[in-house]
């Protein structure tokens, strides 16, 4: 299938995958989110021994941040709205000084890349997802994106754009009786 996005044709590869190919399909209560600039997208096919065809969309993502998803016993994720700077109070009047914090669920691009066995060229990740999860977002190259993985792969969960010109701008889970759907 051909479609066009950023005025080009999408490449499309294939790889070969010895033994059967098993995709994740659920996060296990692991993950990272990360948050980045979209380089480029690509079709990608995987064929397992068995001749058992998949087809992605793989994407090329320059990471910003990439963070640990942190789930609660339950197994729902917890959302971990972590700020990079902090107001200190000094003294008793409205004086405030900015202090600095790492972030501990932050982890570097290699990191990454070891973890989810994502391959890539320096702060380059490539990620890949579901056609239906990718096509209807309509990304644009150099587009901001943050997404999810599934588990500890390179899979993608879900995807949103960072772009303030976009209104819906999610794209994951199957979400019903929305507002848009019933005009």
């Amino acid at each position: 299938m051909i479609h066009k996005t950023w005025d080009l044709t999408i490449q499309t590869t294939h790889e070969t995958y010895p033994g059967t190919w098993n995709p994740p399909t659920s996060n296990n209560n692991s993950g990272f989110t990360v948050d980045g600039e979209l380089l480029k997208i690509r079709n990608h096919n995987v064929e397992d021994s068995g001749k058992r065809r998949f087809r992605y969309m793989a994407l090329t993502i320059k990471v910003n941040k990439a963070r640990t998803r942190e789930f609660d016993a339950k197994g729902d994720e917890i959302d971990s709205q972590y700020q990079t700077e902090v107001l200190d109070r000094k003294g008793y009047l409205n004086v405030y000084s900015h202090v600095k914090q790492d972030d501990p669920f932050e982890v570097s691009v290699s990191e990454l890349k070891n973890k989810t066995n994502a391959s890539g060229n320096g702060d380059e990740v490539e990620f890949w997802a579901v056609a239906t999860l990718v096509k209807p977002a309509e990304f644009q190259q150099n587009e901001r994106v943050r997404l999810k993985t599934l588990g500890n792969s390179k899979m993608i969960e879900t995807i949103t754009s960072q772009s303030s010109e976009k209104h819906g701008n999610y794209y994951g889970e199957d979400v019903l009786n929305r507002w848009d759907g019933k005009i």
